[in-house]
């Protein structure tokens, strides 16, 4: 399970990389039933292998090897135990194929260099990696309520925008700038060796992309009425410990260059009671962002309805 060529996934396996990877969600995961937190496990582990094969190792390889699975219908006897996964996913666990194949769009633009041009191009590339995967969410979980729906595109973008902020050197290092050019028209040679002055305007376009994650994450906290009672508390906990790294990245004034955010254990726990009383409270609708258009034309048309119609 360590390489994405090994996928050939059991639960324990899926669970153990949600505790190991995705900390946030393993701490949500323990307040979900049984059956949705397997499930969300199953879910993560496959798009973290997928996302390990685009972003660690990001060779022609692992290029071509996406761009098989985007284009080949998935089979229990494929050779690719990836494909293998996926087709389990889809027959036992109402994973959308769709959806699943504009994730790897998204993925496979990541196996190179990345060079994010504007904020619309931003809002799109967040969407195809992480707004799907809301999507996808509500598909395991067996939520359709169109406002559900469009509450986890949100939430998908306002954490991968938080992840960006996040992981800026980190990216840089890697050949990879995701904060738009039009913000900040630098190099990731520069980003990654910065000068005072690199720092200070790459604090202020880090600050920035908070904001716009903010909004996105206002935007989502109404769908939580619309999950299972049995998972609402989970999700909006992940939610809110997401958003609290962006917390942490502000007590640092935007500063990338210091070294990978974390949310400490104390926090986490605070800001799980936060949670839970703010589901004791009916959330306001709030009306879509603007860029909302920018990603009609990616959805898939089951959910395209959804996002389309307002709250």
């Amino acid at each position: 399970m360590n390489r994405a060529s090994d996928l050939d996934v059991t639960l324990p396996d899926a669970r153990a990389m949600l505790k190991r990877h995705g900390k946030t969600f393993a701490w949500a995961a323990h307040l979900m039933p049984q059956r949705d937190a397997d499930r969300l496990a199953q879910l993560y582990a496959i798009c973290r292998t997928l996302d390990d094969l685009a972003d660690l190792d990001g060779s022609a390889e692992a290029r071509a090897r996406l761009l098989d699975l985007r284009s080949h219908r998935w089979v229990a006897t494929s050779v690719d135990p990836i494909a293998r996964e996926l087709a389990a996913m889809v027959a036992q666990i109402n994973l959308n194929p769709a959806t699943m194949q504009q994730l790897l769009e998204g993925l496979i633009g990541d196996t190179g260099p990345q060079f994010i041009a504007d904020e619309p191009s931003l809002i799109r590339y967040a969407y195809l990696v992480a707004g799907t995967v809301g999507l996808m969410v509500c598909d395991v979980l067996d939520v359709a309520a169109p406002t559900a729906r469009k509450a986890a595109v949100n939430l998908g973008i306002a954490m991968q925008l938080t992840n960006i902020a996040r992981d800026v050197h980190e990216d840089a290092v890697a050949g990879r700038r995701y904060l738009p050019a039009t913000w900040w028209d630098t190099t990731p040679m520069e980003i990654a060796d910065p000068s005072p002055d690199t720092k200070r305007k790459g604090a202020i376009a880090v600050l920035r992309l908070l904001d716009l994650a903010d909004g996105y994450y206002d935007r989502a906290y109404c769908g939580f009425a619309f999950l299972p009672m049995s998972s609402r508390i989970g999700l909006a906990v992940a939610a809110r410990v997401y958003r609290g790294i962006g917390s942490e990245l502000r007590r640092r004034h935007g500063a990338f260059h210091q070294g990978r955010v974390y949310v400490p254990r104390w926090r986490k726990a605070i800001l799980t009671i936060a949670a839970a009383g703010a589901l004791a409270r009916p959330a306001k609708p709030i009306a879509d962002l603007h860029l909302h258009p920018v990603i009609l034309d990616l959805l898939p048309p089951a959910s395209k309805a959804a996002i389309h119609g307002r709250y």
